[in-house]
């Protein structure tokens, strides 16, 4: 890392150990530019399955309910599924990881027909390669090439905004009879993402790095925002209004007190605390210590100082 002064330092566990700790999990612009990276690499799968069903939007509580109990029962780490719900529809997707020599789908098949209600639109499920599974459902912003030949040429600049949360606890049938008003209200352009939170990132424990989101966290949840130039500014308005509504209500009824730093949301006040939690006096202590005059800085980056 290139620090205030224009040197380099090496932070790794044996050097500068405070500065590795904290540019893992906050190390977006507050303390120097980070100039290299080594990273553990660890080998492809052989195989992916991969699961999705369609379900029409008014079947939100159900579908919710579903998956908040798929999160209690500590499904298998090489499991994951996420929620994607839209004004119309909600988009489960079920992804496992298979053994070199294991061509199964039983257990992502076991899960969509288990967990979730049988009225879904359409079901499918596929094992595919592990490069054939990023190109089919590595396409963003509705480029059909796929990652495979895709360049920064395929994809127009957009106006993005969201929020994020992580939930902890079950949410009871009157939270989500809460929560579904607003889901049946959705404004347009917006897409609210659930997804399991587990696996790695709770071998470590929330004080081993800055990053603190880990156990007992059971998933995280992205509302967002996709705007492009020809959103109107009164489709724009409803859209931001109803993220910030969203938020407020689910954080009374689901109670979360944890927000994704790099889901960047320039609305939060209390961001500090919800990026970073018992790190952040840490933080800033390492802060003061390799930028004393503070000057990397962005709205929402580590401070020298904070008024508790």
């Amino acid at each position: 890392m290139v620090d205030v002064h224009g040197d380099v330092l090496i932070a790794n566990e044996i050097e500068n150990k405070n500065l590795f700790w904290a540019l893992r999990g906050a190390g977006g612009g507050s303390f120097g530019i980070v100039s290299r990276y080594i990273f553990k690499i660890h080998k492809a799968p052989s195989q992916i399955v991969y699961g999705r069903s369609v379900y029409n939007i008014i079947k939100f509580p159900n579908v919710f309910d579903a998956f908040q109990l798929l999160a209690l029962s500590n499904p298998p780490r090489s499991i994951n599924c996420i929620v994607t719900v839209n004004q119309t529809s909600i988009l489960i997707e079920v992804i496992e990881i298979l053994p070199p020599l294991n061509s199964s789908a039983a257990n992502c098949i076991h899960i969509l027909a288990s967990h979730f209600p049988s009225q879904s639109t359409s079901t499918q499920t596929s094992v595919l390669k592990f490069y054939d599974y990023l190109t089919t459902v590595g396409a963003y912003g509705g480029n059909s090439l796929g990652i495979a030949n895709a360049t920064r040429h395929d994809y127009a600049p957009i106006y993005f905004q969201g929020t994020s949360f992580y939930v902890q606890k079950k949410v009871f049938a009157d939270g989500i009879r809460e929560i579904d008003k607003l889901i049946q209200v959705m404004a347009k352009y917006i897409t609210v993402e659930i997804q399991l939170h587990g696996g790695a990132i709770n071998d470590l424990k929330s004080s081993d790095t800055a990053y603190i989101h880990r156990k007992p966290n059971l998933y995280k949840a992205n509302p967002d925002y996709i705007g492009l130039p020809y959103r109107s500014e009164e489709e724009e308005a409803a859209a931001l209004d109803w993220l910030k509504i969203f938020f407020a209500t689910t954080r009374r009824v689901m109670h979360h007190k944890e927000s994704y730093q790099n889901n960047v949301d320039p609305d939060l006040k209390d961001y500090l605390k919800r990026y970073y939690g018992k790190n952040l006096q840490r933080l800033i202590q390492v802060k003061r210590m390799y930028d004393p005059t503070n000057y990397f800085n962005n709205p929402q980056s580590i401070p020298t100082a904070w008024l508790f």
